[in-house]
């Protein structure tokens, strides 16, 4: 009966442990956002194996993809040129074809005098503050004169949000200025921005902080969630406190985070500390107590 108990015992064990890892798998999906390129054809192969189609320079087996209704893609009907929006299974090769790989192909109606008619919603591989460019898709992309926000810049408590710092792990709406290269960035908003940490800061004995100046600054350190080409990695995200001793840093991709508050305020330096696990498309509460610097 013992070695049945222990048995058992490990058995419950592992279901909840692999309960655990199956949905924090669900939860690291960039919160159910969906890759896609909305583009002019560069091109279209419906004799090659796999049959494929260009577009942004980007070499895409449509074999497995449907059409506008569900329906078996007509390959033949494609025209380049015509402008498509590509749902795309993820947003690294795959490993068998080497190639990108469609799961729906939509023509659409409109041509490319629309603003919006050059679109990537994907995840962010790599940015690089100094070059003013982000890389999604593999593909480089200018944004040192795009407009950066968020899709939630209002906070339900009518408090600006912090700036959008673009940073790996980020799943972000790129509007572009045409599909020919170099692509150059007009808009990008970060999907989500819903996700990210509100930061409390309180003094020592537990109080709110509501000074007149924001003398508070928050430092994050996030190290990203890796999800497909995305790497985790660490950069500094350096925020201002609001003076009533609050803080949303949105626009965080899903990751870890370290916080490191300084406040400096009467002639006294104080400092705190805190650690943070980032959902997706959540904002997680955090409070930092603030203790007498030494």
């Amino acid at each position: 009966m013992r070695g049945l108990a222990f048995k058992l015992m490990i058995f419950c064990s592992l279901l909840v442990a692999t309960a655990f890892a199956v949905q924090f798998a669900v939860a690291d999906n960039g919160g159910g956002d969906e890759i896609e390129i909305k583009a002019p054809l560069d091109a279209v192969n419906c004799i090659g194996v796999p049959p494929t189609v260009t577009v942004l320079g980007l070499t895409i087996d449509i074999s497995q993809a449907k059409g506008d209704e569900g329906e078996v893609l007509n390959c033949a009907g494609l025209v380049v040129g015509q402008i498509v929006e590509v749902k795309l299974a993820g947003d690294v090769p795959n490993t068998t074809t080497g190639l990108l790989t469609a799961l729906k192909l939509e023509a659409e109606d409109d041509d490319c005098d629309d603003e919006d008619c050059v679109e990537i919603e994907a995840p962010i591989q790599a940015a690089d503050p100094v070059g003013g460019t982000i890389t999604v898709l593999g593909l480089v992309i200018d944004v040192s004169q795009a407009e950066i926000e968020g899709e939630d810049d209002d906070d339900e408590n009518g408090q600006p949000p912090a700036p959008i710092q673009l940073i790996a792990g980020q799943f972000v709406e790129v509007k572009l200025a045409s599909n020919l290269p170099p692509l150059v960035a007009t808009e990008v908003e970060v999907e989500n921005s819903g996700t990210g940490i509100e930061v409390e800061i309180v003094d020592a004995n537990g109080n709110e902080i509501e000074d007149d100046d924001d003398d508070v600054t928050v430092v994050a350190t996030v190290t990203a969630a890796t999800s497909g080409a995305t790497k985790g990695g660490k950069k500094n995200l350096t925020f201002r406190a609001h003076s009533n001793g609050r803080v949303i840093l949105s626009g965080l991709p899903a990751g870890k985070a370290k916080l490191t508050v300084t406040r400096i305020h009467g002639g006294g330096k104080s400092t705190g500390k805190a650690s943070a696990v980032i959902a997706p498309q959540q904002k997680t509460h955090v409070v930092t107590k603030l203790k007498q610097a030494k």
